[in-house]
């Protein structure tokens, strides 16, 4: 239901006393992050 009212409505994120209760899939940073963190640890160990 919070999923469809945040599509609906046009929603970016739905807050629930400081937690993330729904988020727009288009600002997943995650695989960004995962890269940018396997790049810098694999200069590391060069």
């Amino acid at each position: 239901m919070i999923q469809k009212i945040g599509e609906d409505e046009g929603y970016t994120m739905i807050f629930e006393r400081g937690m993330v209760i729904y988020s727009n899939k288009g600002i997943d940073l995650t695989d960004i992050v995962l890269k940018k963190f396997d790049d810098l640890k694999s200069r590391s160990k060069k």
